[in-house]
């Protein structure tokens, strides 16, 4: 019974202080993804526009050699599709920038990572806002 008590899992959703490649380093999955317009917020995860169902439970994983590999898992994508690349952390400005792409690491725990990107401005600026599970 020792055994199996110290083996608990931590479940705690901890907040990670410094934003780094170490801290970003592992597999994720997309968790939600949203999109906010005009004061209006919308899933867009589940919308087949944005993504197909078979890009809704690929996973990410992040190398500390600051590449990346996208594979097909799940419900495979015809054809199956592996996508790679970079990505940098920037520890100043809290963000993460994916194949040129800049995005605010709006939050990092040991379970999840938030990034947001927001085009244009003013009344016109959408922001669309991933979360990320970590697996």
């Amino acid at each position: 019974i020792a055994v199996f008590a110290s083996c608990k899992k931590n479940d705690d959703d901890t907040e990670v202080t410094l934003i780094s490649v170490t801290n970003i380093v592992g597999s994720y999955k997309i968790a939600s993804v949203t999109l906010l317009a005009g004061g209006t917020s919308r899933d867009v995860l589940n919308d087949n526009t944005f993504f197909e169902a078979c890009e809704r439970d690929d996973v990410t994983a992040f190398a500390s050699n600051g590449t990346y590999t996208i594979t097909d898992a799940g419900v495979v994508c015809t054809p199956p599709t592996t996508d790679n690349g970079a990505y940098s952390v920037n520890v100043t400005t809290k963000t993460i920038t994916i194949d040129g792409e800049v995005m605010k690491i709006e939050s990092l725990t040991n379970k999840k990572i938030v990034v947001s990107k927001t085009s244009g401005s003013g009344a016109s600026a959408i922001t669309m806002t991933s979360t990320l599970a970590k697996q």
